[in-house]
């Protein structure tokens, strides 16, 4: 029996790996007020091809308050599992590296944040889901045990997963 409990303790721990889920958290990474100046380079359409994506094509243009995106999901894969496609974003700066924080629109004022490592380069953006590897998503407990939790845990192998590579339309 404990073998059985190790073994599909490790069959759930490779297949978070393995399918890349974004961080659901019942905290933001930071509250938008805190959030980075709007980037008109994120704005646009943009487009991936990679296998097993939770989305494939996305739009992000001006959200309605200040330094804010509006995000749609306008095709999704096998792995998508948020309630909406449409979503409120912003971007953070924690240890030098830029996330963008997601909060469903329309739905219950519990639902989730959802949390995407950043880099953009001109017609293309690079996303990475986070790994939380020290306490894990149990250690969210506020704002500040978050990003505790997300410092401690840049500092391990493992971090970012599930990178993909968009091109602008």
């Amino acid at each position: 029996m404990k073998q059985f409990r190790i073994a599909l303790s490790l069959l759930i721990a490779v297949s978070f790996v393995i399918t890349a889920c974004p961080v659901g958290s019942a905290y933001p990474l930071a509250e938008s007020s805190a959030a980075l100046p709007f980037d008109k380079a994120l704005t646009g359409t943009w487009e991936n091809f990679t296998e097993d994506a939770e989305a494939s094509l996305v739009t992000l243009e001006k959200g309605s308050t200040d330094n804010t995106y509006k995000v749609k999901v306008l095709e999704t894969g096998d792995m998508y599992g948020a309630e909406t496609k449409e979503f409120t974003a912003w971007q953070v700066a924690l240890n030098g590296k830029r996330f963008l924080v997601l909060k469903e629109n329309g739905t219950s004022n519990t639902s989730p944040y959802y949390l995407y490592h950043i880099a953009v380069n001109g017609s293309q953006l690079i996303t990475h889901d986070v790994s939380l590897l020290v306490n894990g998503t149990d250690a969210i407990t506020s704002v500040k045990s978050y990003q505790e939790e997300l410092i401690a845990s840049m500092k391990k192998e493992g971090f970012l997963t599930g990178k993909i590579d968009w091109k602008k339309k």
